[in-house]
């Protein structure tokens, strides 16, 4: 139940515990190892720098002590060969002894210069090695640059070129469309200021014929009206443009007219409006075509 739970954890947790502490001691102990080897390796690169230092130093130490050693012995033999062949003898082989020595120190210095013409041609090499592989590193470093940057450039003008290319296909795209809407709208406003101007044409000549229409008939009113009142005495010159028949009937209903105008109440001009005149009851609004469901007064015109 829930003691084994308990006792599972407790028991995953040493686990772990324990798992972790061994890696932590073969990490160490791995550690330890490369340590122990790095830092030999540098303890003998210590020790072999140390060694051919004292070498160097006890190479020098032993032929200083050397030539003491030499000096001292080339002094006894001086003294022990003059005591044995003496003055004469030594003064005899002298020329023979300078010239073995000048041929014995000549091939000492000869070959003392070709070692040191060797160590300073091998220390030349490695100088300008070193100088040289610093230099080509130089160049290299120098030309990788240039080729990073090259190619960041050629890139950015292929990322440039790339969004160029795009804008100018969305520009293209944008104008054909709204060359279309436009083509559209144009279309349109032509149809809308064509049909404006027909209906404004037509409204134009319509007002003509209608202010002529009033023209026309006021000036029959008015010539009937007064023709009518002065019948009975003479007859009115606008019935010399009529035929004669129309004049014949005119005189027959004058009577019956003149009752019937008045007694027809008046429901066109006012009383103080003459007649044939515009009448006072049109307004700006009768001018344009927003109308009422009964249109215009146009009969009291």
């Amino acid at each position: 139940g829930s003691n084994a739970l308990i006792l599972r954890g407790w028991y995953r947790k040493f686990k772990a515990r324990r798992d972790k502490e061994l890696l932590h001691q073969r990490i160490s102990k791995i550690q330890a190892c490369h340590k122990g080897r790095v830092e030999r390796r540098v303890i003998r690169g210590y020790l072999n720098i140390i060694t051919k230092t004292q070498a160097m130093w006890r190479c020098q130490a032993t032929m200083r002590q050397m030539r003491v050693y030499n000096s001292a012995a080339e002094a006894i033999q001086r003294v022990f060969r003059g005591r044995i062949y003496g003055k004469k003898p030594v003064g005899l082989m002298s020329e023979s002894a300078a010239r073995i020595q000048g041929l014995v120190r000549g091939h000492l210095v000869r070959a003392r210069k070709a070692r040191m013409d060797g160590a300073a041609m091998q220390i030349q090499c490695l100088f300008r090695g070193a100088v040289a592989r610093v230099f080509v590193r130089r160049r290299h470093r120098a030309a990788t640059m240039i080729q990073s940057h090259w190619r960041r450039h050629q890139a950015v003008l292929d990322l440039k070129i790339s969004l160029f290319d795009k804008t100018d296909e969305l520009f293209n795209e944008r104008r054909k469309i709204m060359k279309a809407k436009l083509s559209a709208l144009a279309a349109v406003l032509i149809q809308r200021n064509m049909r404006r101007y027909r209906d404004h044409k037509f409204y134009v000549h319509m007002r003509k014929e209608k202010n002529e229409a009033d023209k026309r008939i006021s000036t029959v009113l008015v010539s009937i009206f007064a023709s009518a009142s002065q019948i009975r005495h003479h007859v009115h010159p606008w019935f010399r443009h009529l035929p004669q028949e129309i004049v014949e009937v005119l005189e027959q209903i004058k009577a019956s007219l003149q009752r019937t105008i008045a007694l027809m109440p008046v429901t066109g001009k006012i009383c103080n409006e003459e007649i044939g005149s515009k009448s006072g009851r049109c307004t700006a609004k009768d001018l344009t075509l927003e109308q009422d469901e009964h249109g215009p007064d146009l009969a009291t015109h």
